[in-house]
């Protein structure tokens, strides 16, 4: 789907043990590593990923990377289409979600939840600013980390999988399908974000709760 990344090379000089496969794209397992934001076009930026060295062999070790972005690119390419519309055919609209979107308009900028910081010189919380508050006509959507969405809509999407991909009378994917993005695909590695956490299909899955997942 992606010739740009038939010949990947190591970091480390090694040759490469097997072809790179979305399942490692989508489990953060693939040693695609680096930077995530961008501006530009979705293609564009997936070609400068693919000029990248591997950080490590495709199934070594999980490190979090631009895995959901390589893959949202495989979806532009497989459909035709761009990723928004795709998107926003099989996900968005169905699911009304009608504010969900890679564009927030005018009053969607201004609905967007701030994140704060220490102030160094008071006690103040200050603004901290962050890159997915900062949107463009001129760049393609963000597969990893650009949708805004709200609690109300973020919630339909969330029922339909735990629906096992069906709300209301929609069906948006197979049962089986959700069953295997919602179960551990990465056998023993060590995976984030916090103690007890292993990786699916895209999802994190929390397969012993300690900690704060255990709250």
């Amino acid at each position: 789907y992606l010739p740009e990344f038939k010949n990947p090379k190591l970091k480390d000089g090694r040759e490469l043990a097997r072809p790179l496969t979305i399942r490692d794209a989508l489990t953060h397992t693939s040693g695609i590593v680096g930077e995530q934001v961008f501006q530009g076009s979705l293609e564009d930026h997936i070609k400068e990923v693919a000029s990248r060295e591997l950080g490590f062999q495709p199934g070594e070790k999980w490190q979090y990377g631009p895995g959901v972005s390589v893959a949202g690119r495989v979806v532009e390419v497989v459909s035709g289409r761009p990723f928004e519309e795709f998107m926003q055919e099989r996900i968005f609209t169905p699911l009304r979600m009608k504010n969900t979107t890679f564009r927030p308009d005018e009053q969607g900028m201004k609905n967007l939840a701030v994140i704060y910081r220490p102030d160094e010189d008071s006690d103040q919380l200050v603004d901290a600013g962050n890159w997915i508050s900062s949107f463009s006509e001129d760049d393609g959507p963000k597969p990893s980390g650009g949708l805004v969405s709200s609690a109300h809509e973020l919630f339909r999407f969330y029922q339909m999988i735990l629906n096992g991909g069906k709300l209301g009378r929609n069906r948006l994917l197979s049962s089986e399908s959700v069953k295997k993005m919602l179960s551990p695909q990465v056998g023993e590695l060590e995976t984030g974000f916090t103690p007890g956490n292993t990786w699916g299909l895209g999802w994190c899955i929390v397969n012993e709760p300690q900690g704060v997942t255990a709250m």
